[in-house]
């Protein structure tokens, strides 16, 4: 505890929102997901703290197998689709640090012949929940 809510007026305990894909890119095989993430007021749920994971992966060597087995080495455009967000927390306890971590599950398709090039993909990272900002 330690945390006071401005709506419910009371030192409060967190827990975690739904995670927001607040952005994401694919540049040259290098997918690229923002995901904002919340800790709210376990009484009222109102937003108190707030994080955003910049998430990364390369898939360049995927993409370039398939444009030279499918598409005679030519370079095609590619379609990044998140199909899921998770957040997990972790630790917390007696001398443990608490550790938040974000998952996003995305596929990558080709927009030339619709074959998924990366299928059922995740990235993921983890911070300490004192990294978050308070949001008021």
């Amino acid at each position: 505890m330690g945390n006071r809510c401005n709506d419910c007026q009371k030192f409060v305990g967190l827990e975690n929102g739904d995670p927001e894909v607040d952005g994401e890119d694919l540049t040259e095989g290098t997918v690229t997901i923002e995901v904002r993430l919340t800790r709210n007021c376990a009484e009222c749920s109102g937003e108190l703290k707030e994080y955003t994971f910049p998430l990364e992966a390369d898939h360049s060597d995927e993409i370039k197998a398939h444009e030279e087995e499918h598409h005679d080495g030519d370079p095609q455009e590619y379609t990044l689709e998140v199909d899921s967000t998770e957040a997990d927390e972790s630790g917390g306890g007696r001398y443990k640090k608490n550790m938040i971590s974000v998952t996003a599950h995305y596929t990558i398709t080709c927009d030339e012949c619709k074959a998924e090039v990366v299928a059922d993909a995740e990235v993921s990272d983890e911070a300490p929940a004192s990294s978050f900002d308070e949001m008021y």
